[in-house]
């Protein structure tokens, strides 16, 4: 961010907007955040030259054809030359956030798109088997957190995060657009518990859930349905209201209910 940045951010912002959201999010919940990494990555290098070339040598992703798998590759590929995905692309930015790496850190290791399940897997399933070669090869991005007590110095962004969108206006045939939980509620069917729910209230109640994160909520639902079928105990709590505390209520449970099965 640069101060050139008006306070009201354009729709081409809008990216920007979404992570600055992610980040106060995370800002505002310090336990959490001093457990968290956020990557941000992007899938293109933006359609600029490098000024260096992309590394060669690294390990192809894959286990290799069979010999039937081959012959018809070499049939059907004859007349192409061959690529063997053992060279890198052009680099891309990444940014990795977090209250355990010191401010201006910049690393110098070579990291590709492998290197997120490599960090996932280093992480939560350390004892399983690599995916392909390229993820065993590829270095992941926890290394980078090598403090041991959490910053407080975090920057401020709150003036860039998502502003609450006004109520809907009223559809062109006079009935009242759905938005937000009400929205949700009508394009959702109503979950088990939602009985035991009470009415929702502040921001969700007023159609405010940004629309990106309706997404979110959806899944949080199948997500919560999962864990009552299966009888995980963190879901005997009384239902949140819906929206986006009942969101954060199931992501709670299933991360509770996941340590519990990995430490239990």
């Amino acid at each position: 961010m640069t101060h050139s940045i008006q306070a009201e951010i354009p729709t081409s912002h809008a990216g920007e907007e979404l992570i600055a959201t992610i980040y106060e999010a995370l800002r505002g919940n310090p336990e959490l955040f001093a457990r968290t990494l956020l990557l941000i990555t992007y899938d293109e290098h933006g359609g600029l030259y490098d000024h260096r070339a992309p590394l060669a040598g690294v390990p192809a992703p894959g286990g290799g054809r069979s010999l039937g798998a081959s012959i018809l590759h070499a049939l059907w590929h004859r007349k192409a030359q061959k690529f063997d995905f053992t060279m890198l692309g052009l680099r891309v930015p990444a940014v990795i956030v977090s209250p355990l790496i010191d401010a201006g850190t910049v690393i110098h290791q070579v990291h590709d798109h492998a290197s997120v399940p490599s960090t996932l897997r280093a992480l939560f399933a350390p004892s399983a088997e690599p995916l392909t070669r390229r993820d065993a090869w590829a270095a992941p991005f926890h290394d980078a957190a090598t403090r041991t007590v959490p910053r407080t110095d975090l920057p401020d962004l709150a003036e860039y995060a998502h502003r609450a969108a006004a109520p809907a206006a009223a559809a062109p045939d006079g009935a009242a657009a759905a938005d937000g939980a009400a929205g949700l509620a009508a394009a959702s069917p109503a979950p088990a518990d939602a009985a035991a729910a009470p009415a929702p209230s502040g921001a969700a109640a007023e159609g405010q859930v940004p629309e990106y994160y309706r997404d979110f909520i959806r899944q949080s639902e199948l997500v919560r349905g999962r864990l009552r079928k299966l009888g995980e105990p963190e879901m005997s709590a009384a239902a949140a209201p819906a929206g986006i505390p009942r969101a954060m209520q199931t992501s709670q449970a299933f991360a509770q209910a996941a340590h519990r099965h990995r430490h239990g």
